[in-house]
């Protein structure tokens, strides 16, 4: 194969793309006969990246992608940057003729006759509570991996990488090709000395995830579905090194002989990110992803609303992780800017009707935000130039306004009143308070909250009284 990783950039940018997102469907109906439909869900999904595919899969979507560019009405919706794809894209460029032929035959995908598939672990040993360990055949782990029932979470990596593609900013796992290329080797040497790997169920109530004992042995069954994912949140590089090695060995007819301890645990989101900082302390997190990681009540509600569906909650996937992840890619602000704002609360941490509250408000609160700032969403980075009114401090303010509007009755008119009188001009009241400082000082920080004060009692003069909740 020619020029792998420009191939592997050029479709994680595709799958990026909301002109593809919008052709799942048929992407998947297309290739319904020729490799599985849950891999090509899992990728649009962000649930896998696009090194999980084999070779075989990659060409065979890079074949449909190139297709797809070659109609005008399809074509029509891409920038200019991104219309040359109809022309790089080409298969040709990056396999070889034998290649093509050999991955162009249809080899017919067994259908499952279940909706859920199946992972299994024995002879397992109990940590602690929802902590198991064992010592499995890598083989076992990296079909399971390949086959897209285990995945990488994005969201458990230390840093990502960004890099500019077409026009616009990607985000993929990190990863140090020097490091996969000696695991595989020494794996395909069989001088890999057995390291730990680490893997979640999250626990959500409703995750299939099962514990037999028989014959003084336990054994954990975990049934792969809608409600049950399995995430790799430690050993990347190993597991990739694994892909590496086995590649090698079946291009000289050998198979992997590999041992690998993996330790298997059923805990919740905010758990496994404790574990996730706990194993930074061997390797030192960015600091501000440190932050982020603390379990406390304002980084778990942050965190909540940076996930699920977009039309339930409009700041889904639109929180950065770090400071290079909302300049580059355009998120609307960071999770550590956000957790900071959230403060305005102050909500305890045993309090979880208070926690409860605050997320349901803000889900409706930032529904309004975005809805009266819509025109600027369509170039975010342009918008900053021009104003503050998705400046990523400026959500901070957004913040400050909500949680004095919490428990007042019909807030909505007082909240579009008040974004309003906003000055969020450049040469305006905010100019003053260096938002464009990604860290603010505290003495901006209270000049912003004063700034907002003045805004929130004027609209809140009449009838305040009668109105609180």
């Amino acid at each position: 194969m020619i020029k792998y990783e420009e191939l592997v950039k050029d479709i994680t940018g595709c799958i990026n793309l909301k002109s593809f997102a919008d052709e799942v469907s048929d992407i998947s109906e297309k290739l319904r006969d020729r490799m599985n439909i849950r891999k090509i869900v899992n990728l649009f999904n962000k649930n896998i990246q696009v090194e999980m595919l084999t070779e075989r899969e990659l060409y065979l979507i890079t074949d449909v992608f190139y297709k797809m560019l070659q109609e005008d009405k399809f074509l029509d919706k891409l920038n200019p940057k991104q219309q040359q794809l109809k022309i790089t894209l080409n298969p040709e460029n990056y396999f070889t003729e034998e290649e093509i032929k050999k991955y162009s035959l249809i080899l017919p995908q067994l259908e499952e006759a279940e909706d859920y598939s199946i992972i299994k672990f024995e002879d397992v040993k109990s940590l602690m509570d929802g902590v198991y360990s064992a010592v499995i055949d890598f083989n076992y782990f990296l079909d399971r991996w390949e086959s897209g029932q285990i995945y990488y979470d994005i969201n458990c990596q230390r840093e990502t990488e960004k890099y500019e593609w077409n026009g616009m900013y990607q985000e993929k796992a990190k990863s140090f090709p020097k490091s996969i290329g000696d695991i595989g080797k020494a794996m395909a040497e069989h001088k890999y000395i057995p390291t730990e790997i680490a893997i979640n169920i999250p626990n959500t109530g409703e995750e299939s995830f099962y514990i037999e004992e028989k014959d003084g042995k336990i054994n954990i069954v975990i049934k792969v579905d809608k409600n049950t994912i399995v995430q790799l949140i430690d050993g990347y590089h190993r597991t990739m090194g694994g892909i590496r090695a086995r590649r090698m060995l079946e291009s000289k007819g050998k198979e992997l002989v590999q041992k690998m301890l993996v330790k298997v645990m059923n805990l919740d989101i905010y758990a496994a990110r404790d574990y996730i900082k706990q194993e930074s302390n061997k390797n030192p997190l960015n600091p501000e992803l440190t932050k982020t990681m603390s379990n406390e009540v304002y980084n778990r509600i942050a965190l909540d609303m940076n996930v699920g569906s977009i039309t339930q909650n409009r700041l889904s996937g639109k929180l950065g992780r770090e400071k290079h992840d909302v300049i580059m890619l355009n998120k609307l602000t960071s999770l550590n800017i956000f957790a900071e704002g959230l403060r305005y609360f102050n909500i305890d941490e045993n309090d979880a009707r208070k926690e409860r509250k605050v997320k349901k408000f803000l889900k409706q609160f930032f529904e309004y935000v975005i809805s009266y700032h819509k025109d600027e969403l369509e170039d975010i980075s342009l918008s900053r130039d021009e104003n503050y009114k998705l400046n990523y401090n400026m959500f901070r303010g957004y913040l400050y306004i909500a949680s004095k509007l919490i428990n007042i009755e019909d807030w909505e008119d007082d909240l579009e009143e008040i974004l309003e009188k906003i000055d969020y001009e450049k040469d305006g009241e905010l100019s003053k308070l260096s938002l464009n400082k990604y860290e603010m000082n505290k003495i901006n920080i209270k000049k912003l909250e004063e700034y907002l004060d003045e805004i929130i009692k004027e609209v809140l003069k009449d009838g305040k009284e009668e109105r609180i909740l």
